[in-house]
């Protein structure tokens, strides 16, 4: 069983930092019940701070050349010399969104590595994690952690339940004809890179943007993170089919769960993977960065994620003695809270530290001042 593991990932790319911190976090406490030292610090803040021995990121940086975009696919001899110079057998590495040039060179070397993602399946009562890596495929884990595509199908069946309940009515899918919706996506998002480097953009597609839109009303559902990239996207396809698209406000969900007859279109985004689970077609101009579903790729709960056992069995565990480790039973959050009425600090630690809450209030407010000025 493996004793040592250190975290790595993309060394040259500066964001996500921390949604990185928060995942080694989670990761490292499995990993003590295990008597597994892990090689990270829970103050990470930035690239910087990751430390193996004397190996330098500024030196690995300076050997790449270029941002972490140019360096996505393959990185230069010098620095794969330089970063191998350091890399271990024995070791475990774990690393949130690896880029495939560090993926390469782990295979290539033998080493044991584990990537985490999170699934691109959203709309469950939880969230999923994807695993990809050297031990992730043992038959016990598949076994005992692997969630089905049927569970997920159940879980979308929830959310359209709630859709129909309220039937919303969104103004751009009203129309006569089909409509085929285009889901835009961050410019930064990694799965808009090609294999040679190349930063895909809608223009890239034009073609089969007005073959989509020949039968179809094209409508646009911008990321909420997209900013002005939005923007850009809703120009160029104005362009490409010669008229503005109209544009949904509704949330992605309530999107895809409504009766609405629509197709959904998309350079790479997760959305294409999850719209068939509400019945719609789905049309991925690229390819997603992540199928939960793939044969090298083992789909999990967020809390077997949390779950020893299943790193113990990772990590070369006899699957017995794994699945006596400790666990977080399944069950609903704060249930003697709500009833004792019981709260202390965890209410206060719960609103500063989760944005659902600001982002309901922020709703409601919009709502009651959007119908006091109706009258």
């Amino acid at each position: 069983m493996y004793q040592f593991a250190v975290v790595l990932d993309d060394l040259l790319r500066k964001d996500s930092i921390p949604a990185r911190r928060f995942i080694y976090s989670v990761v490292s406490v499995p990993l003590s019940l295990l008597t597994v030292e892990a090689e990270y610090s829970c103050a990470l803040t930035k690239l910087e701070d990751y430390t193996y021995g004397e190996f330098s990121v500024s030196r690995f940086q300076e050997l790449c050349g270029g941002d972490w975009s140019s360096n996505y696919w393959e990185i230069s001899e010098a620095a794969d010399k330089y970063l191998l110079s350091f890399l271990s057998r024995g070791v475990f590495y774990i690393g949130y969104e690896m880029p495939p040039w560090l993926v390469n060179i782990l295979e290539r070397e033998g080493l044991s590595w584990v990537d985490i993602r999170l699934s691109p399946l959203r709309f469950a009562r939880d969230m999923y994690i994807v695993l990809r890596g050297s031990n992730v495929n043992r038959l016990n884990i598949r076994k005992n952690w692997l969630v089905k595509q049927g569970e997920v199908t159940l879980e979308a069946g929830l959310v359209k339940a709630a859709v129909s309940h309220n039937m919303p009515k969104i103004n751009a899918l009203e129309c006569d004809k089909k409509t085929a919706v285009f889901f835009g996506q961050t410019p930064g998002d990694a799965s808009l890179l090609s294999s040679n480097g190349k930063l895909l953009k809608v223009a890239d597609y034009e073609a089969e943007i007005c073959e989509s839109a020949k039968d179809s009303k094209l409508v646009y559902k911008r990321h909420p993170y997209a900013g002005s990239h939005g923007d850009r996207e809703v120009k160029e396809l104005q362009r490409i089919v010669g008229y503005r698209p109209l544009e949904i406000r509704h949330d992605v969900y309530t999107c895809l769960a409504s009766h609405y007859d629509h197709s959904v279109l998309s350079i790479a985004s997760g959305v294409c993977l999850e719209a068939p689970y509400f019945g719609k077609n789905a049309t991925c101009l690229y390819q997603p960065i992540c199928d939960p579903f793939a044969e090298a790729s083992v789909h999990v709960r967020f809390i077997d994620f949390y779950c020893p056992s299943m790193w113990g069995v990772m990590f070369g565990m006899n699957v017995d003695e794994a699945l006596a480790l400790p666990s977080l039973p399944i069950g609903p959050d704060s249930l003697m809270r709500r009833f004792h009425n019981a709260w202390w600090g965890y209410s206060d630690f719960i609103i500063e530290n989760d944005s659902f809450w600001y982002r309901a209030v922020a709703k409601s407010v919009y709502r009651a001042t959007k119908r006091i000025f109706s009258f």
